[in-house]
């Protein structure tokens, strides 16, 4: 019997409904509908994103839009139009197919290896190889039977966030030979990618669905001629080329009809396509290196995204190296009155963290949303109101590192490291260090940022002055006092800690008074 599961009629795409529920839905569906839903959503947030790029591909390929006009009339509309959709569904339909013998969607057909993978190697968080067993204890020799729809989020996510480093096996495409090779990374493998979020699926995507002129080379991958991507060719064609990336080559395997629908055991997975890694993708933000060039910015597990704000939202402004399109394009929007400057929209920061010395081996993954109120996007004074508050919370985060440093330094004595020891006086054994002080300073603060964040930008110029005085004292200080707290209360009591706590207090007390009269006394707005 022919397996069939064509992902434009069949569910996969999780989306959430207007009442909150959460359901599956084929790519028709998900895109014609798209102004009755929430948002895409998926467990893994690298599944999520790279689903919004599956479809911003196909929108990109049907409606560009070439113009800024072109734009603003589907966001008049309210929703994206059937008619050209449909017909493009219709057209590719087949190309879509999971299992199709001949092109199955995001695959190479005729692809065998010695030794085909447990089909979970799709995923970084499922057991398989190599992989950290983070969420799943199962063994390469017992492999989980994947349903169609995860089979197909998998191929999906994959491609965009494939891992390089490592050898590929050698493999057959239809009797011909393929030598092994090494493993490259695929487009979003490292730094984060940021999308602006709006009020509903629709509103997402065309959000993030900046000017395009559809160049004739520039093809989505299930519409090449050849089956084969295009190996020797590392950079894309455009953007649509971009979002359907065939960082590897992959054909599912020992699949089957179940009671519930199709299942995948196992898939046939060696290096694809080349990624050059100096090529911008539209959805990521850089910084310039004197030296390197553009570096994309990285996820880092001590570092909340919104912490670096004010550089993200300046990422919008013309006059900047190298500003983020959607960003770009939605402040472009506001300021010639078509998105309302008052809107608070949202900003997802999506990433993958690897485990030190290990490229290939993935420790976390995060999705982190912050507000995004438009009138940062349009307002220079504003913009250096926000950089001006992050900074002074940075430079009093250095010195409560320095005082908590300090205070462990005189509870362990000399010749002490500075991490923990079971058996000293006054110990407790949950003591904590600096780095621990310095997480919970930030914790406390992500609330106190995001008001802080709305109410600068609701302000007159005039009265922000205000705001930022508050933000920094009680709500900096206090944040820093109470981290400093729990650190020294983990110690215990005794004279050595008591005698620590003080001097370090002290020294603390000093740095935060600097610090706020320095802030407090500095002219306001984007001049610092």
């Amino acid at each position: 019997m022919n397996l069939t599961y064509n992902l434009v009629d069949q569910p996969f795409v999780p989306v959430v409904a207007r009442d909150g529920t959460l359901v599956e839905l084929g790519l028709r569906d998900a895109l014609l509908r798209a102004h009755e839903l929430r948002e895409v959503r998926d467990g893994s947030p690298v599944t999520t994103l790279a689903l919004h790029r599956l479809l911003l591909a196909i929108l990109h390929r049907v409606l560009g839009p070439g113009s800024f006009a072109e734009w603003k009339s589907l966001l008049a509309a309210g929703r994206f139009p059937d008619g050209p959709l449909l017909d493009y569904l219709t057209r590719w339909h087949d190309r879509f197919d999971l299992f199709d013998a001949h092109r199955p969607f995001f695959q190479v057909a005729g692809l065998r290896t010695k030794a085909p993978l447990p089909a979970a190697a799709l995923f970084e968080d499922l057991a398989s190889g190599n992989n950290p067993t983070l969420f799943d204890h199962r063994t390469d020799e017992n492999p989980i039977a994947l349903s169609a729809p995860v089979a197909a989020r998998g191929l999906v996510a994959r491609q965009s966030f494939a891992l390089g480093l490592g050898v590929s096996p050698a493999c057959e495409i239809h009797g011909k030979t393929v030598p092994k090779s090494n493993r490259q990374d695929g487009p979003l493998a490292r730094g984060i990618a940021l999308l602006v979020r709006g009020g509903s699926l629709f509103e997402t995507l065309l959000l993030n669905l900046v000017r395009y002129e559809r160049p004739p080379a520039d093809l989505p991958v299930w519409e090449t001629p050849d089956p084969a991507p295009h190996l020797d060719s590392p950079t894309p064609r455009g953007r649509v080329d971009l979002f359907t990336w065939q960082s590897r080559l992959i054909r599912l395997d020992e699949c089957q009809a179940g009671a519930h629908g199709p299942t995948v055991r196992r898939a046939h997975f060696v290096q694809g396509r080349g990624f050059d890694k100096d090529h911008p993708d539209p959805m990521k933000p850089y910084r310039r290196d004197e030296k390197l060039g553009w570096l994309p910015l990285v996820l880092n597990s001590e570092r909340a995204t919104w912490r670096d704000s004010a550089a993200l939202f300046q990422l919008s402004r013309d006059d900047t190296d190298r500003p983020h399109e959607a960003l770009n394009w939605v402040a472009r929007a506001a300021r010639d009155g078509v998105v309302d400057l008052s809107r608070v929209l949202a900003l997802d920061a999506f990433g993958v963290g690897t485990q030190k010395g290990k490229a290939t081996s993935v420790r976390l993954w995060r999705h982190d949303a912050m507000p995004l109120p438009l009138g940062y996007l349009g307002d220079p004074l504003l913009l250096g109101d926000l950089a001006r508050a992050l900074d002074a919370a940075e430079e009093m985060a250095r010195a409560l590192a320095v005082a908590l440093q300090q205070f462990v330094r005189r509870v362990r004595g000399p010749g002490e490291g500075a991490g923990p020891r079971p058996d000293a006086e006054g110990s407790s054994p949950g003591r904590m260090d600096p780095t621990g002080g310095l997480r919970v300073f930030w914790s406390r603060l992500e609330l106190p940022f995001q008001r802080l964040l709305a109410a600068l930008a609701g302000a007159l110029p005039e009265a922000r002055s205000g705001l930022l005085a508050g933000w920094a004292d009680p709500a900096v200080v206090g944040s820093a006092r109470e981290a400093f707290r729990i650190v020294a209360r983990s110690y215990g009591e005794g004279a050595r800690v008591w005698r620590a706590e003080t001097e370090a207090s002290l020294r603390l007390e000093r740095s935060l008074r600097r610090i706020t009269k320095d802030f407090k006394e500095a002219p306001d707005g984007s001049g610092t």
